[in-house]
């Protein structure tokens, strides 16, 4: 038995075969094959397999090739078991063993190149999957480098803008100094001239407007802060209204669940009532026609006999009385229960 490595599309795997390599071919004798120590004839192995049985001759002869050039291995094999002083069964046990763990050994190198393929393919997904995340790695990495590299450039832009403005500033000061001394030059030279009067207007302007100015963004800023408070007050209330109106809505809920619970209450007393009513009036009916057939059945009856039917028959009426009574309130309630929903 041999191994084969086959280079096709499953790669590189372990493949069962059943012919010996060209290392280990051998050339066959005229007279015998030698191994180690043990030589052995092809005339003495045929006169050996005598004794065995067709069936186990055959299958001797199929399984070591002895019409072929046969293998080192088979060989062995076969000096061992022609050697030994054994019976024909046991020989032909021995053999079934060998067959036995030819297979075992076959099925196991199987699951073995299985299960190298299996592993093999895990690891090639397992190889793609870090590919992708590292491709995936560096396209973030230069996303991010092309973000750094872009605010640096924002950094720079605004640091020129930043030199620029304090470079006006500075200019428009050192402007506003020279006409401060422009004017100062002037009180103390009250000579009227025009072109220099024009040049006090238009480089200082007058304590008047800066007033004015600085009053009325003193209001826009006063107005500014009164709307950015009305304007919480305005949010504080309309949570508050909200949280009144979910509290309104949960009350409205339960309010309509208490109102079903006691229509559906009052419909099952006022069914109660009802089947109550109707046993009475069957019992009624039932003393009547009880009562019928008593006096049909006998002519004269005692006072004391009438007074408790009498009596019975007023306990009942009141109640039926007492019970309709109830039956009118239920109903009341159940209007007033509607009229609020």
């Amino acid at each position: 038995m041999t191994t084969i490595v086959q280079n096709g599309d499953d790669d590189s795997f372990i493949i069962l075969g059943t012919s010996p390599g060209s290392s280990l071919d051998m050339k066959c004798l005229e007279n015998g094959l030698e191994t180690g120590e043990v030589t052995l004839d092809k005339e003495q192995m045929e006169e050996a397999m005598k004794d065995l049985s067709d069936e186990a001759n055959m299958a001797f002869k199929a399984h070591f090739k002895l019409g072929d050039c046969p293998s080192p291995a088979s060989m062995m094999v076969a000096s061992t078991i022609i050697t030994d002083d054994r019976s024909t069964e046991e020989l032909q046990k021995r053999f079934g063993e060998i067959l036995d763990e030819n297979v075992i050994l076959k099925e196991t190198l199987k699951q073995n190149n299985e299960s190298m393929k299996e592993q093999f393919l895990l690891i090639a997904s397992c190889q793609e999957d870090m590919m992708k995340t590292h491709v995936l790695h560096k396209e973030k990495f230069e996303e991010t480098k092309g973000l750094v590299e872009k605010l640096r450039q924002e950094n720079k832009k605004l640091k020129s803008e930043i030199a620029r403005l304090a470079e006006t500033e500075g200019k428009s000061l050192v402007s506003s100094e020279t006409g401060e001394s422009v004017v100062a030059t002037n009180v103390a030279d009250p000579a009227p001239s025009g072109p220099s009067s024009a040049l006090e207007f238009v480089t200082s302007p007058d304590d008047d407007t800066i007033n004015k100015l600085t009053s009325q963004l003193e209001l826009v800023e006063k107005q500014r802060r009164q709307v950015i408070v009305e304007n919480e007050k305005l949010t504080w209330q309309k949570e508050s209204l909200e949280h009144i109106v979910d509290a309104t809505s949960k009350e409205r809920d339960d309010l309509k669940e208490k109102l079903k619970n006691a229509e559906l209450l009052l419909s099952t007393k006022d069914t109660d009532h009802a089947t109550e009513v109707n046993e009475l009036n069957y019992m009624i009916q039932d003393l009547q026609a009880q009562l019928q057939s008593a006096t049909n059945t006998y002519a004269s009856i005692s006072s004391e006999e009438v007074a408790k039917r009498d009596q019975l028959m007023h306990q009942l009426e009141g109640k039926i009385t007492t019970l309709q009574a109830e039956l009118k309130t239920a109903q009341l309630k159940i209007l007033e229960l509607e009229t609020v929903k």
